[in-house]
């Protein structure tokens, strides 16, 4: 019969710790291969892309010609100009982008759980294997 010592607990302990990292890296790759695959919908819902606020008032109108209708100052319909410019090159800008940062996150994060917990795993159940094997040839 074997004793638990402290390096046989801290060896079972690390064994699994890596095996929870390699478990959590590999729900994350399914899950984002599921997303990916079968489940767009779920993705576009929770991680798509933020649009900026866009003034109601001109969903109604169209913004060339109320621009012109509306007394303002040169100065302010030159902003109202540059700011509907800036708003249609962003919303151009998050629709290429898309999901991308979110992949891109999701996947190094599930590569680097697989990276880390695969050896400290098999290091460690693997000394452990080999103190299993030598007492049983001394028993």
């Amino acid at each position: 019969m074997s004793k638990f010592t402290i390096r046989k607990i801290y060896l079972y302990l690390f064994s699994l710790v890596g095996l929870i990292l390699i478990i959590m890296g590999s729900v994350g790759l399914i899950n984002l291969g599921l997303q990916l695959t079968f489940f767009k919908d779920a993705l576009e819902y929770e991680y798509g892309y933020v649009q900026l606020p866009y003034p109601y008032f001109l969903d109604d109108l169209k913004f060339d010609e109320t621009i012109n209708k509306i007394e303002l100052t040169n100065e302010q319909k030159q902003s109202l100009e540059r700011w509907k410019n800036d708003y249609e090159n962003y919303k151009q800008k998050a629709e290429k982008i898309g999901y991308i940062p979110y992949i891109a996150d999701t996947l190094t994060r599930s590569i680097a759980l697989l990276i880390v917990g695969i050896p400290i795993y098999i290091y460690h159940w693997g000394v452990i294997k080999r103190e299993h094997n030598k007492e049983e040839n001394t028993d």
